[in-house]
């Protein structure tokens, strides 16, 4: 369930618009944003739980949920920076659900909800990278104890149901870093964001677990229960730490890390039809090819593009049996838009469904012709029938196809050939890359 996790700062002052040149005294908060960015700019998720100290708050940990968010930067000066994104209230009812069985959890809905700075200044950098973003679900953690909150994360842990989350931690460090500072300057400041660092690093939260109130306040620190969330829904896995800097006297870290399990079963080639489908249908937009982990999608080759709804029924499927495309990522992206879009089965995807699809990639071999349908296997070949201009495609290992006459049959009608005497018959095989549940 949940692929990455990340901390990040939120001063409205790394955002070029609203720093005017300033901005660059924090280099290395920017530059460690970008590279976060660009590092999961393929592993973008299907939902994103934002853990801000900046919005509503109440007692125990409270959900913002809404279809719908929206906000901009105005009280920094610049009401253009805006952000409108879409939410998942379902989905938050029943992680709020779960959690409240153990901690103290509040819950506030709305048809449209305030998107505070602490979401949008880090939000900002991702959407600069990625050009959209995904739902989200909004949390305040702040009215937790800090050893409520690691537990809170520790419950999110727990919860596997095979969607693709991230979690973005926003939160400051001290504002007491030097003389000047927002919290004025105090030596248990600097104290405070080392402690952080080397819980991150170290992955060991009880360094930061029981920190006594007083020495809290002397830090006058934002962002500690953020961490404990992060902290718990990741305690398996190291951290690592991008950057650390308190140029205002305020200490921005950007740190990251990655779930084991989700790293092993990541997919460039189930990603990347994620990516394309979700950033089309929402946006329009086509994504840019990057760099690809692999070799192959660089190279042409043929491929399908499935669809189906959560229950297992098929929503779109679309394919090339050549490649028209001059590397599979194309062809990929070329038909997971046409799966969504243009098959004639079914009408567009809605965004409304995103949530409730999964994606499968079948990349196929060069077809051989057969001399005889002995040479057929449903569950190891796909079949092409060839007759004149007609010709119809089955891919192998579908659950409804039992034999390889009911293969041959459902390909000729869906070519619209009536009898396959005098066919050309081809097999092909394919490498499947799927998923249980994208979102």
């Amino acid at each position: 369930m949940w692929n990455w996790g990340c901390l990040v700062p939120h001063p409205p002052i790394i955002i070029p618009e609203v720093g005017r040149g300033k901005e660059h005294e924090a280099d290395h908060t920017i530059i460690a944003m970008k590279q976060l960015t660009e590092e999961f700019k393929d592993r973008i998720p299907d939902l994103f739980i934002v853990i801000s100290p900046h919005n509503n708050y109440s007692r125990g940990l409270h959900f913002i949920l809404a279809p719908e968010y929206d906000g901009n930067l105005g009280m920094f000066g610049v009401p253009e920076i805006s952000m409108t994104l879409s939410g998942s209230m379902e989905k938050g009812h029943k992680l709020a659900d779960i959690l409240s069985e153990q901690i103290p959890v509040t819950i506030e809905t709305s048809k449209k909800a305030l998107l505070d700075h602490g979401s949008i200044v880090p939000l900002y950098y991702f959407e600069k990278q990625w050009k959209y973003l995904p739902p989200v679900i909004l949390i305040n953690p702040i009215g937790l104890s800090p050893d409520l909150a690691y537990k809170a994360g520790k419950l999110l842990e727990k919860i596997s149901e095979g969607d693709n989350y991230a979690v973005l931690a926003s939160g400051d460090l001290s504002h007491s870093l030097k003389r000047g500072a927002p919290g004025g300057f105090h030596n248990d400041g600097k104290l405070f964001d080392q402690k952080i660092v080397h819980a991150l690093e170290n992955n060991d939260p009880q360094g930061i677990l029981e920190l006594p109130p007083q020495f809290l306040q002397n830090a006058a620190e934002c962002g500690l229960r953020s961490v404990l969330v992060l902290m718990g829904v990741f305690s398996r896995v190291p951290f690592k730490v991008l950057s650390h800097e308190g140029p205002f006297g305020v200490g921005y870290c950007v740190a990251h890390t990655v779930n084991i399990s989700s790293n092993e079963d990541h997919d460039v080639y189930v990603s990347l039809v994620k990516k394309t489908i979700s950033g089309y249908i929402r946006h329009g937009q086509i994504p840019e090819l990057s760099d690809m982990s692999e070799d192959r999608m660089y190279k042409p080759a043929g491929c399908f593009v499935t669809i189906r709804s959560s229950d297992g029924n098929l929503r779109g499927c679309i394919g090339t049996i050549d490649p028209v495309n001059e590397t599979l990522a194309e062809e990929i992206i070329a038909n997971a838009i046409s799966a969504a879009t243009k098959d004639p089965r079914f009408p567009s995807l809605k965004s409304s469904e995103l949530n409730n699809i999964t994606v499968s990639v079948d990349i196929l071999s060069e077809p051989l012709l057969i001399n005889d349908i002995s040479e057929l296997d449903p569950k190891i070949y796909g079949v092409i029938i060839q007759k004149g201009f007609h010709k119809g495609v089955l891919l192998p290992d579908l659950k409804e196809v039992k034999t390889v006459e009911q293969q041959l049959s459902i390909a000729a009608a869906k070519a619209g050939i009536t009898s396959i005497q005098d066919s050309n018959i081809f097999k092909f095989t394919v490498e499947r890359h799927s998923e249980t549940n994208i979102h």
